[in-house]
């Protein structure tokens, strides 16, 4: 599990995400203050996704498991969702899961 570390405030937020053995992922991601939420949007290769709401997940990306070889997790330090614009900086941390993260979440959290 890495860190994404770089999240500011900024409501709008593009960054590359450096995939072991592929080519990089870009993430986006998007306060929507009308939502409540964080939103995410996510290429890489001929896949991409778009707004998909941030929520505390071992695997937000879990339902492209056998397309992606690579996850994101959203983890809160206070059991709230991520629901204010400052929520990533303040209380939850976003992290990019390898394919070796992505079996272990499987494993641990919904035992496959």
């Amino acid at each position: 599990m890495l860190l994404l570390d770089s999240i500011t405030n900024d409501p709008r937020q593009t960054m590359k995400l450096v995939i072991s053995g592929y080519e990089t992922a870009t993430l986006d991601l998007e306060w929507k203050p009308n939502q409540y939420g964080w939103f995410i949007s996510v290429a890489w290769q001929d896949f991409s996704v778009s707004n998909v709401r941030l929520t505390c997940m071992p695997n937000i990306l879990r339902q492209w498991k056998k397309i992606l070889p690579f996850g994101l997790s959203c983890q809160s330090t206070n059991k709230v969702e991520p629901v204010t614009d400052t929520a990533l900086t303040d209380y939850c941390k976003l992290y990019l899961l390898d394919a070796s993260d992505v079996l272990a979440a499987e494993q641990l959290f919904y035992g496959e």
